[in-house]
C-alpha cells in the first residue's frame, strides 16, 4: 500500500507544475520560448489571455512602463483585466531606462517569486525587447554567464542599440552594477 501511495504522491507532485504548450500558445508578437516554463513576447491582445491561460501560462509580467509615451503613442496599452479575468495572475514590473538597478532588483524578485512557487510565466512588453532583455539579465545574474540567444528577439543587437540608447544604457548599468559581461 506504502508504493502506490507514495507514486499516486508523485505523480499529483509531478502533475501540479505543468509545462507551457507552446503549440497553444496564441500568435503572440516575437515570441521567445526559454523551456517549459518561461516566455517572453510583445504585448498580447486582450483576447490573447484565455488562450495563454489554456496553453499553461499562469502569471503575466507586464514591463511596460504606465507613463510610456512611447508605448501609449504606438498603441501597446497593456490589459491587466483581461489578464486576471482570464485566471492569470497580473503583475507590472515598470521598465525604468532611468532607474535600471531598482528596475532589475524588482524584476529579480518577482522573478524569484515565482520560481518558488512554481509558476508558468509569460513576461511581456510592446515588442519584446525590454522583455527579453530582463529575463536575458536576469539568468545572467543568476548563473553567472549570459547566453546571447535569449536575445534573439532582438535580432541584430548592435542595430537595436543604436535605435535604442536608452536599452544600451541600461544594459551598461545593470551589467557593471552586477559584475557581467557586456552583451555587446
Amino acid at each position: 500500500m506504502k508504493p502506490l501511495f507514495a507514486l499516486s504522491l508523485a505523480l499529483f507532485a509531478a502533475s501540479s507544475f505543468a509545462n507551457i504548450d507552446r503549440t497553444a500558445l496564441p500568435e503572440l508578437p516575437n515570441v521567445y520560448v526559454y523551456g517549459p516554463h518561461l516566455v517572453s513576447a510583445g504585448l498580447p491582445k486582450s483576447d490573447d489571455y484565455a488562450a495563454l491561460k489554456s496553453a499553461g501560462v499562469d502569471v503575466v509580467i507586464n514591463v511596460i512602463p504606465h507613463h510610456s509615451k512611447w508605448d501609449k503613442e504606438n498603441g501597446f496599452v497593456p490589459d491587466p483585466a483581461s489578464a486576471r479575468s482570464s485566471g492569470l495572475t497580473h503583475y507590472t514590473v515598470p521598465f525604468e531606462s532611468a532607474e535600471p538597478v531598482a528596475t532589475m532588483e524588482h524584476f529579480i524578485a518577482v522573478m524569484d517569486r515565482m520560481s518558488q512557487t512554481e509558476q508558468d510565466v509569460l513576461v511581456h512588453c510592446a515588442v519584446n525587447w525590454r522583455a527579453s532583455g530582463l529575463v536575458y539579465l536576469y539568468h545572467a545574474i543568476k548563473t553567472g554567464k549570459a547566453d546571447k540567444t535569449e536575445l534573439k528577439p532582438w535580432g541584430d543587437l548592435e542595430q537595436a542599440f543604436a535605435e535604442a540608447p536608452n536599452l544600451k544604457h541600461f544594459f551598461d548599468v545593470v551589467e557593471a552594477h552586477y559584475g557581467l559581461a557586456p552583451a555587446l
